[in-house]
Protein backbone atom coordinates (compact mmCIF):
# COMPACT_ATOMS: atom_id res chain seq x y z
CA UNK A 1 0.00 0.00 0.00
CA UNK A 2 1.36 3.22 -0.62
CA UNK A 3 2.37 5.80 2.13
CA UNK A 4 -0.53 8.29 3.36
CA UNK A 5 -0.29 11.94 2.59
CA UNK A 6 -1.84 14.21 5.02
CA UNK A 7 -3.51 17.37 2.92
CA UNK A 8 -3.54 20.69 5.24
CA UNK A 9 -6.79 20.96 5.53
CA UNK A 10 -9.42 19.83 8.74
CA UNK A 11 -12.38 21.05 10.23
CA UNK A 12 -14.38 20.81 13.60
CA UNK A 13 -17.86 19.04 13.62
CA UNK A 14 -19.26 20.38 17.24
CA UNK A 15 -21.77 18.25 16.63
CA UNK A 16 -20.19 15.51 16.69
CA UNK A 17 -17.64 16.82 18.90
CA UNK A 18 -14.72 15.48 15.91
CA UNK A 19 -11.92 16.79 13.79
CA UNK A 20 -12.34 15.70 10.61
CA UNK A 21 -9.34 15.56 8.34
CA UNK A 22 -8.33 13.66 5.12
CA UNK A 23 -5.57 10.89 4.18
CA UNK A 24 -4.34 10.30 0.22
CA UNK A 25 -3.44 7.35 -0.08
CA UNK A 26 -2.63 6.29 -4.24
CA UNK A 27 -4.82 8.01 -5.82
CA UNK A 28 -7.93 7.64 -2.71
CA UNK A 29 -9.17 10.03 -0.64
CA UNK A 30 -9.96 8.61 3.10
CA UNK A 31 -12.18 10.34 5.45
CA UNK A 32 -10.32 10.57 8.94
CA UNK A 33 -11.92 11.87 12.07
CA UNK A 34 -10.56 12.20 15.80
CA UNK A 35 -12.91 12.81 18.46
CA UNK A 36 -11.98 15.68 21.06
CA UNK A 37 -12.42 12.94 23.91
CA UNK A 38 -9.36 11.06 22.17
CA UNK A 39 -7.78 14.84 22.10
CA UNK A 40 -8.33 15.31 26.02
CA UNK A 41 -7.08 11.80 26.78
CA UNK A 42 -3.86 11.67 24.57
CA UNK A 43 -3.18 15.94 24.64
CA UNK A 44 -4.51 17.15 28.05
CA UNK A 45 -7.85 18.73 29.07
CA UNK A 46 -8.87 22.40 28.96
CA UNK A 47 -7.24 22.38 25.47
CA UNK A 48 -9.58 24.18 22.14
CA UNK A 49 -10.02 20.96 19.83
CA UNK A 50 -8.75 22.20 16.79
CA UNK A 51 -5.88 23.79 18.78
CA UNK A 52 -5.18 20.57 19.81
CA UNK A 53 -5.29 18.74 17.04
CA UNK A 54 -2.75 21.44 14.98
CA UNK A 55 -0.12 20.95 17.76
CA UNK A 56 -0.30 17.31 17.66
CA UNK A 57 -1.29 16.72 14.19
CA UNK A 58 2.02 14.65 13.24
CA UNK A 59 1.00 11.88 15.93
CA UNK A 60 -2.67 12.19 14.93
CA UNK A 61 -1.28 11.75 11.63
CA UNK A 62 0.77 8.52 12.34
CA UNK A 63 -2.14 7.06 14.11
CA UNK A 64 -4.95 7.62 11.55
CA UNK A 65 -1.68 5.82 9.30
CA UNK A 66 -1.66 3.12 11.18
CA UNK A 67 -5.51 2.53 11.19
CA UNK A 68 -5.18 2.90 7.56
CA UNK A 69 -2.53 0.03 6.63
CA UNK A 70 -4.62 -1.90 9.19
CA UNK A 71 -7.94 -1.66 7.48
CA UNK A 72 -9.27 -0.26 10.08
CA UNK A 73 -12.27 1.44 8.39
CA UNK A 74 -16.03 2.50 9.90
CA UNK A 75 -18.26 2.78 6.94
CA UNK A 76 -15.11 3.48 4.58
CA UNK A 77 -13.47 5.86 7.29
CA UNK A 78 -10.68 5.90 9.64
CA UNK A 79 -12.34 6.99 13.31
CA UNK A 80 -9.75 7.19 16.15
CA UNK A 81 -11.70 7.05 19.42
CA UNK A 82 -10.04 7.46 22.91
CA UNK A 83 -11.01 3.84 23.38
CA UNK A 84 -8.33 3.08 20.56
CA UNK A 85 -6.01 4.74 23.02
CA UNK A 86 -4.09 2.69 25.35
CA UNK A 87 -3.54 4.88 28.98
Amino acid sequence: MPEARFPESHIYLPELEMVVFAAIVGQNAIGCSISSKTLSKLFGRNRQPLDCFKQNRPVIEKLAEKFILQRRFEGGLVVIRDCDIQS
